[in-house]
């Protein structure tokens, strides 16, 4: 399951760009935590990198996929902001690999859940 990023706009469609790389993990963490994948630069500080139309995996986030498990990807921000956007890329390099099923939480309270489009085949 991958993502190719990630944007957060304020109210009047201007970048966030608080948002540093540490303030963003996921569970599982990516495919770079399995032995044969060591070293894969596929991890969750690229949804962050503002790169997002590419299929370059320097900028990019994939994690593995296991059945009946829930992916998670968190952002933390050191002081309140006030959102207006999210943008989600989703994964290019392998459209299948991307997100289907989605939930977003802001504090914990669901402010959506749906399905996301696959990203555009490769040309």
């Amino acid at each position: 399951i991958g993502l190719n990023g990630l944007e957060l706009l304020d109210p009047s469609g201007t970048r966030i760009g608080s948002l540093a790389r540490s303030h963003v993990a996921a569970t599982p963490f990516s495919v770079a935590s399995l032995p044969s994948m060591q070293g894969d630069p596929r991890t969750p500080d690229k949804l962050v990198d503002g790169v997002n139309a590419t299929l370059d995996d320097r900028h990019m986030w994939l994690t593995p996929h296991n059945p009946g498990a829930t992916a998670t990807v968190s952002i933390t921000f050191p002081a309140p902001i006030t959102i207006g956007v999210i943008r989600l890329w989703n994964y290019s390099k392998t459209p299948t690999r991307g997100v289907k099923n989605f939930a977003l939480l802001l504090d914990g309270a669901l402010i959506f859940q749906g399905v996301m489009r696959a990203a555009p085949p490769r040309e």
